[in-house]
This record gives C-alpha cells, sequence and structure tokens, in this order.
C-alpha cells in the first residue's frame, strides 16, 4: 500500500512539473457576492486554494479593511490602498480550485463602481501589478514545498534500493555457504559410501572369525 502511495505522488509531480506553470492575471465578467461584477481572475501554481484563501486574508489585513471570511470567500470592506485609489475600497474575493493550483477571483469596488480594465486603466494596471506581487512568493514557497516532497521520495527510493541492494547481497553470501555446505555433504557421501563397503568388509571378517569361534566350542565337548 505505501509502495502504491509513493508511486502515485511520483506521477503527481511529474505531471505537475511537465508543463511550465505561471502566474496568470485575466480580467473580465465574475460572480461575486452574488452579483456579477468587474473583476481579476488570478491563477497562482503551486499552491492549495485553503493556503491561498489564508494568504489572502493576511495580505488585506495590511490595508486596514474590515475582514470577513466565508467558506471561499474572503472580503474586506473600507480597505485603504492609496496604491490604487484615495478611497476606501470594498474588496469582494473567493478562492478555488484548480489541477494545477488554486484561482483567486477578485474585485475592487470603489465609491464609482468596480475597477475594471476597460474604464480604470491606470488602476487596472496597479492592481494587476499587486497581485502579481502577491501571488509570486506564495507559488516560490508552493514549489519549494513540492521540492521537498519529491526530495523525500527519491531519498526514500533511495533507502530502499540500498536495503534490496543489502538484502540480496546477503542471499548472495547465504546461497554460497549453502553451496559450500552441499559441496562438503557429497564429498562427506562419497567417503561414507567407501566407509561403508569397509566396514561391510569388516562384518564379513569379524563374522567368519566369530563362526570359528563357535565352532571351537565343540572341540570342548
Amino acid at each position: 500500500m505505501m509502495k502504491k502511495s509513493i508511486l502515485t505522488l511520483i506521477a503527481f509531480f511529474l505531471v505537475q512539473l511537465t508543463y511550465a506553470q505561471k502566474i496568470n492575471i485575466t480580467t473580465g465578467m465574475e460572480k461575486l457576492n452574488d452579483e456579477f461584477q468587474e473583476a481579476y481572475n488570478l491563477f497562482v501554481p503551486h499552491v492549495t486554494p485553503k493556503a491561498l484563501s489564508k494568504e489572502w486574508a493576511s495580505y488585506l489585513k495590511d490595508y486596514k479593511g474590515k475582514l470577513k471570511s466565508s467558506g471561499d470567500e474572503v472580503n474586506s470592506t473600507n480597505a485603504i490602498l492609496p496604491m490604487i485609489s484615495r478611497d476606501t475600497l470594498q474588496i469582494f474575493a473567493r478562492v478555488s480550485p484548480v489541477a494545477e493550483g488554486a484561482v483567486l477571483v477578485v474585485g475592487f469596488q470603489a465609491p464609482a463602481g468596480f475597477i475594471s480594465a476597460s474604464t480604470n486603466s491606470d488602476e487596472s494596471q496597479t492592481i494587476i501589478k499587486l497581485l502579481h506581487d502577491f501571488a509570486l512568493p506564495i507559488a516560490k514557497d508552493g514549489l519549494k514545498e513540492k521540492v521537498k516532497a519529491a526530495e523525500k521520495i527519491v531519498e526514500s527510493k533511495e533507502k530502499e534500493s540500498e536495503e534490496i541492494v543489502k538484502k540480496s547481497d546477503r542471499l548472495r553470501a547465504d546461497n554460497e555457504k549453502m553451496q559450500n555446505q552441499i559441496n562438503d555433504n557429497e564429498r562427506e557421501l562419497k567417503d561414507n559410501e567407501k566407509k561403508i563397503g569397509d566396514v561391510k568388509s569388516e562384518i564379513g571378517s569379524a563374522k567368519d572369525a566369530l563362526q570359528k569361534v563357535k565352532e571351537k566350542e565343540k572341540d570342548l565337548d
């Protein structure tokens, strides 16, 4: 069972690392806060939804908004992000899993409405940079964890290989000892065959001597 689990992990890492995985940010209409709004779709590779949600909540705390997390949603009201707007922002976000990592869908609502690439070009570029800078260390840390896990698998398989080699060496040594014992037994069997012949001959001579002794009993009568 353990061997099957390790093989499954190896296959998982091969699939995960075969294809180039980069942080990707797109914009468009997404459902946030029960309504479709202009939003940013951030793909972060090598990270779980739980870890991404936790990091996003921690990130928002720096901007003094009132944080609320529920299920896959992480929202912040009256957040202050001066690099985006002089006004406070309402930030709505949700996190979901994908095969290669996790996705953060986030919308930034200013007093005039949700910030979008089409109507707020400068602010939108700032948001895209902000999201990329947020995601990069998380993706790197996630990849480091995968590397550590893969290294542990390599270490485990190398240890398993060493144990198999040692066992094979012991079996060869045992086989050599047994073969030597077999050879010794074969030689002893041959020696015993000769000894049996000699002893049988001696038995015959002893019987002849016994018979002669018995015959001398008659001479006494």
